[in-house]
C-alpha cells in the first residue's frame, strides 16, 4: 500500500514537472527576445551617435571660427534634428531585422542636408544676434575710424581739391585751339568742294577773335574765300557762346548751308544750326558766326 502511494507521488510529481517545462520554455524565449529587442534599440542608440558624429565633425572648421555660435547648442540642434528625421523616416521600417539598415540610410540620405540646414540657421542666428548686440561698439569704432582716416587724409584730400579746382579754371579760361588733324580736316573737305565763299562774323572777345583766324585760315588753304566782317551786336534769340550757322528759312536747304556744316562737322566742330527770317546785320547770307567760349 505504501509503495503505491509512493509510485502514485512520483507520477504526480513526473506530470507537474512536465507541465511546467512549457511554461519555462515560453518564459526563456521571451527573455531572449527582450535582450534582443534592448539590443537592436542599443544598436541603433550606437549607430545614430556614430553616424552623427561624422556630420558634426564635418563642421569643426565653421566651429573653430564661430566658437562663440556653442559647440554644445550646435549638437543639440543637430542630434535633435536627425532624431526627428529618423522617426519620421522610420515609422514603418522599426523591425527587429532592418533597423540597422534604415538607419543608415535615413541619415544618409535625408537626415545630413537637415543637419547642415540646421546649423547654419543657429550660426546666422548667432550672427544677427551679436551684430545687433555690438552695433552700438562697432558703431561708435567705425566713427572714429572714419575722423582718423579723414584727419590723416586732410592734406592729401586738400591739395587734390586745389588742384582739381586749378584745372577746371584753366579749362575753363584756355583760348580754343584747332589741333593739326582738325586744321587738316577743314582744309581737306574744303579741297573736295568747288569754289566756294563763305561769310564769318566774330564778336569783340579776343579768344573767339584768335578762334576764328584758325578757322579761317585752315578754310582758306583749303580753296575757300572767306569773308569776314565783326560782329556788332547781340540777338536775343542766337546763343551767346559757341559756333553758329545763321541762315534763313529759304536758305535752310540750299548746298551753302549743307556744304559749311559738314565741313565744320569733318573736324569734329559742333556749330549750330540757327534758322531765322529776322533780318541780320550780315544780310541775308548764310554765315558762320564765332562766339565767345562757354564759361
Amino acid at each position: 500500500m505504501k509503495d503505491e502511494k509512493t509510485e502514485q507521488r512520483g507520477t504526480t510529481q513526473s506530470s507537474a514537472a512536465s507541465a511546467e517545462d512549457p511554461v519555462e520554455k515560453a518564459l526563456a524565449f521571451a527573455r531572449d527576445t527582450a535582450r534582443d529587442e534592448i539590443a537592436s534599440i542599443d544598436r541603433l542608440h550606437k549607430r545614430t551617435l556614430t553616424a552623427l558624429g561624422v556630420q558634426v565633425a564635418a563642421f569643426g572648421l565653421l566651429f573653430s571660427v564661430l566658437g562663440w555660435v556653442g559647440y554644445s547648442n550646435l549638437k543639440r540642434v543637430a542630434v535633435q534634428t536627425a532624431t526627428d528625421e529618423v522617426k519620421e523616416r522610420l515609422a514603418d521600417e522599426l523591425t527587429k531585422k532592418n533597423i540597422d539598415i534604415a538607419v543608415q540610410q535615413a541619415l544618409r540620405e535625408h537626415a545630413t542636408d537637415q543637419i547642415t540646414q540646421a546649423i547654419q540657421d543657429q550660426v546666422a542666428i548667432a550672427i544677427t544676434k551679436r551684430l545687433a548686440d555690438e552695433a552700438p561698439e562697432l558703431r561708435a569704432q567705425t566713427q572714429s575710424m572714419t575722423a582718423k582716416a579723414v584727419a590723416s587724409l586732410q592734406p592729401q584730400i586738400e591739395a587734390f581739391a586745389r588742384q582739381q579746382a586749378m584745372d577746371l579754371i584753366v579749362k575753363t579760361y584756355e583760348p580754343r585751339r584747332l589741333d593739326p588733324a582738325q586744321r587738316a580736316a577743314l582744309s581737306a573737305y574744303a579741297q573736295k568742294v568747288a569754289p566756294f565763299t563763305v561769310n564769318v562774323a566774330v564778336g569783340g572777345d579776343p579768344e573767339a577773335q584768335h578762334y576764328e583766324e584758325q578757322i579761317s585760315q585752315s578754310l582758306e588753304a583749303g580753296g575757300w574765300r572767306v569773308m569776314r566782317q565783326a560782329l556788332l551786336g547781340s540777338r536775343l534769340d542766337f546763343p551767346s557762346y559757341g559756333l553758329v550757322v545763321a541762315t534763313t528759312p529759304e536758305l535752310q536747304g540750299s548746298s551753302t548751308v549743307r556744304e559749311l556744316m559738314n565741313c565744320l562737322q569733318a573736324a569734329k566742330l559742333r556749330p549750330q544750326l540757327i534758322v531765322s527770317s529776322e533780318p541780320a546785320e550780315w544780310g541775308p547770307q548764310t554765315t558762320l558766326i564765332v562766339l565767345p567760349k562757354a564759361k
